[in-house]
């Protein structure tokens, strides 16, 4: 029976969107204040102890109502109503969404443009954190991750591929590769090996003392793929891979993927909206307006009995 690598509970996460907040009371002076002079006027020191004592009775009030909410979910739009104005403030890009990844899964997140994607995405590879719930990845909740361990998390565990590629325009495709591979710590003779490896395995064997600038968009892709690759990940997160290539290179790119889901049992999570992955992705969780709208299982989800030994590093 396959394990899951990555668990999400109830995760809910709220934007504010606006500079100014704020409490209830404080709102209303920025309101009234037209300029300077009515500014300091209405943020006279009556003024702003009247307001605290609205907010205190406003809190005092609402307290009891928000302990009796039954769920997270319930708490999370109470306090944004409570505490953001709800038409400037506050918006929420997930809403109490729970499932599960498995390890050596090939699935997509979709949905249209807003539906919360990338930043369920961002959740699951702790580039993000969520406003309630929790993200367990292999048995560990992230949250138990200190804010200054969280780059090593994502080095150790986790690869990634952006729609816009991200490579250093000033570094080869070989640096490019090598440079992630410098930020986990792998030694001068195994660094090298694994990254001309990763790179053979992409099929940019020819092309991998040239700069991003004479690279093609499918060859830029490729190299971050193998930079993802390099560093032997359990998963790889692919936010919108194919959205800059064409769909004859597109097609490329998947196959790559599969390949690497295939051959080395690496767990793939796509954030797409693009219908050449979700036809290949082997389980479709649907989002709309933050929320879990449908799951579509079209194969089973994981690849069973793999022995590929991780890059660099011979086999037993």
């Amino acid at each position: 029976m396959s394990e899951f690598l990555v668990v999400l509970r109830h995760v809910t996460k709220i934007y504010k969107t606006h500079e100014r907040a704020l409490l209830p009371g404080l709102g209303d002076l920025f309101e009234k204040a037209k300029d300077v002079d009515s500014f300091r006027a209405l943020f006279s020191k009556s003024n702003i102890f009247q307001a605290y004592q609205g907010i205190r009775e406003t809190f005092e009030a609402k307290r009891e109502e928000f302990f009796h909410k039954d769920s997270l979910t319930e708490r999370a739009k109470f306090l944004r109503e409570l505490v953001f104005k709800e038409d400037e403030l506050a918006v929420s890009a997930l809403l109490d969404i729970s499932t599960e990844f498995e390890s050596g899964e090939f699935a997509a997140i979709a949905g249209p443009s807003g539906s919360g994607k990338s930043t369920l995405l961002n959740i699951v590879g702790s580039l993000e954190e969520p406003t309630f719930g929790q993200v367990i990845f292999e048995g560990r909740n992230l949250e138990e991750i200190r804010e200054d361990d969280r780059a090593e998390f994502r080095r150790r565990n986790l690869g990634f591929i952006f729609q816009a590629f991200n490579l250093i325009p000033v570094l080869s495709a070989f640096e490019n590769v090598e440079y992630a591979l410098i930020l986990k710590g792998v030694p001068g003779d195994l660094r090298r090996s694994r990254t001309r490896e990763a790179l053979r395995y992409v099929g940019l064997e020819d092309c991998m003392h040239r700069r991003p600038v004479r690279l093609s968009g499918g060859q830029q892709q490729r190299v971050a793929i193998a930079r993802a690759l390099a560093v032997d990940p359990k998963l790889i997160l692919a936010d919108e891979p194919t959205a800059n290539l064409d769909s004859k290179t597109a097609v490329a790119i998947l196959d790559l993927m599969e390949k690497i889901n295939r051959d080395k049992g690496t767990t793939f999570i796509f954030s797409s909206h693009d219908s050449m992955i979700l036809s290949r992705a082997r389980r479709v969780i649907s989002l709309r307006d933050g929320a879990i709208v449908g799951i579509d299982h079209k194969k089973t989800g994981s690849v069973p009995g793999i022995e590929t030994p991780p890059l660099g590093r011979p086999a037993a």
